[in-house]
């Protein structure tokens, strides 16, 4: 499957690096030894996740790679194979490499295929558990990849097994994968159910990192949709209630903190609240993760958004100097957004969307309808509903065939939690999402 000098340079790196050396040996091994095999297979697949963890991707790969080899030589199909390629898939997921984790994802549904076609026996839980964890990471490279249907269908089938062998822990993993899924498709009831189920799980595990992605996730809900699960000051209070920086509390990078210190800095410029969008705004660029995610990609986005609302302010008030500054670190994060949307495709569209948006308010109306096209066409291939209505939204509004009702409703009607998700699709998606400004709007 490998190239054998791509092997021979993971071995190599890989019997160099600390605490590797125990995981390789040479020569053919007795069943007396699988429980050895077994442990060695444990310790590759902790060092993949704290090299991942770490960052070090290139490290990762060839961890990976090596426990693929092992399993594949002395391990067991289910409870080592598979992991063996999960690891492979989130990986080469975060790498950029899409082509090859649609690879392993393939292999790996082959084999669970040919296990629930073969067995008479059913799987035990920890065949169950290995099978459940396999469409968590199924779901995850799926999404990235913008295929957001097949992604959304992964991810209710682990979420179906999870609760099968009663694993919260385990949907704790999935739920925030389907709801993302879900709300590009504009599933809303479906959305809330997912988000519902976070919040009894945090709540009964006492999972404060649950908890703090349910909140992440109704602010998403808020800001594209209108539709208030949670409140905005339920929002914010719980990012300012909660010492972020205790031990256990969250993940080192603070990846959720990220998100939701992006979101705040939209919500209060879109309102021009600018000092609370700049404090906000800032808040969140000094906890950027180095390595890019779904998650972190869909932020980076959000600040862009952000600094592009300031540009439109500053352009319209004729404060240049501020102008300059803030159009400047747009092309930064736009530079920025184009390396984080290789790791997750599926935001590509909304970057063309925001990137038509600039060359709006610049009143580069060619380049502008360009970009603006190539989102459309881009979100209609992915199924990304969500993008589609909010294109269509601006499209209007950008061109005045929008009424103010239409335009402002957003502004008007969401601090106040008019709308109820309960009828969620009665009014037009397109009719109600925010409208980005430009210059001169009354």
């Amino acid at each position: 499957m490998m190239k054998e000098s791509s092997l021979f340079k993971a071995k190599s790196m890989l019997w160099t690096s600390r605490y590797m050396s125990c995981c390789f040996s040479h020569g053919a091994k007795s069943q007396a030894e699988e429980d050895t095999w077994t442990k060695k297979l444990r310790i590759l697949s902790y060092l993949h996740s704290i090299f991942k963890q770490d960052r070090k991707l290139d490290m990762a790969l060839l961890v990976s790679i090596w426990e693929v080899v092992t399993a594949e030589r002395y391990g067991d199909i289910m409870h080592d194979l598979i992991p063996a390629y999960c690891n492979m898939m989130a990986t080469h997921t975060a790498m950029s490499n899409h082509p090859d984790a649609k690879q392993y994802e393939k292999l790996s549904l082959d084999i669970i295929r040919e296990e629930f076609a073969t067995s008479n026996e059913q799987l035990d839980p920890a065949g169950l558990l290995t099978t459940a964890g396999l469409f968590h990471a199924i779901a995850y490279s799926r999404l990235c990849r913008g295929e957001i249907f097949q992604a959304s269908e992964a991810a209710y089938l682990g979420l179906r097994i999870a609760q099968t062998i009663h694993d919260n822990s385990l949907m704790v993993r999935l739920l925030p994968s389907l709801s993302m899924t879900l709300l590009m498709g504009l599933r809303i009831p479906e959305l809330v159910e997912a988000l519902q189920k976070l919040w009894y799980i945090a709540e009964e595990e006492d999972d404060w990192t649950a908890m703090a992605v349910y909140y992440a996730l109704c602010l998403d809900l808020l800001l594209q949709t209108a539709y208030p699960l949670e409140s905005f000051s339920a929002c914010e209070n719980f990012v300012l209630s909660n010492d972020w920086s205790a031990e256990g509390n969250l993940y080192r990078d603070f990846e959720v903190l990220f998100t939701m210190e992006a979101s705040l800095a939209v919500w209060y410029a879109r309102y021009s609240r600018w000092e609370q969008a700049t404090k906000w705004l800032a808040a969140a660029e000094s906890h950027r993760p180095k390595l890019s995610t779904f998650l972190s990609a869909s932020a980076e986005l959000k600040m862009l958004e952000c600094q592009l609302i300031f540009v439109n302010h500053y352009l319209d008030c004729k404060r240049y100097q501020h102008f300059a500054k803030a159009r400047n670190a747009a092309k930064e994060l736009m530079r920025t957004v184009t390396k984080s949307t290789k790791v997750a495709p599926v935001m590509k569209a909304r970057h063309l969307h925001l990137m038509a948006f600039y060359y709006k308010i610049r009143s580069r109306n060619v380049e502008a309808d360009k970009h603006l096209k190539q989102a459309e066409k881009i979100a209609t291939s992915m199924n990304n509903e969500l993008e589609l209505q909010w294109i269509l939204h601006n499209r209007a509004v950008w061109s005045d065939m929008a009424i103010p009702t239409i335009k402002f409703f957003w502004l008007e009607h969401t601090e106040n939690r008019v709308l109820d998700w309960h009828t969620s699709g009665k009014i037009p998606w397109a009719n109600i999402m925010y409208s980005l400004p430009l210059p001169a709007w009354k």
